[in-house]
């Protein structure tokens, strides 16, 4: 999808953007539609955002919750680990 319009880019940050900050991924759904495309029989889907008003099915709360750093970004898998304390080199495995 490309974004053509300035309302459409403001959308994306403004309403998007936040309404799926902590959510670890599954954004949209695919629903796979009965009827083809008239002409070449071609399957269809129906593509749209979870979380929203009006969606077609409810969303499945998300398996993980993404955490967020004091400032409300949101911590990536290296800002995770590297706040883990490391072992210590005396620690053996029996």
């Amino acid at each position: 999808m490309v974004i053509r319009t300035k309302e459409h880019l403001k959308k994306l940050f403004d309403v998007l953007g936040p309404r799926y900050l902590t959510r670890a991924g599954g954004y949209t759904r695919v629903l796979k539609l009965q009827r083809f495309r008239p002409g070449d029989a071609a399957e269809m889907s129906l593509i749209e955002f979870v979380g929203r008003p009006g969606e077609l099915r409810p969303a499945r709360p998300p398996q993980t919750e993404i955490k967020l750093s004091s400032s409300g970004k949101a911590l990536g898998k290296e800002d995770v680990i590297s706040s883990v304390p490391p072992r210590s080199s005396s620690a053996s495995l029996s």
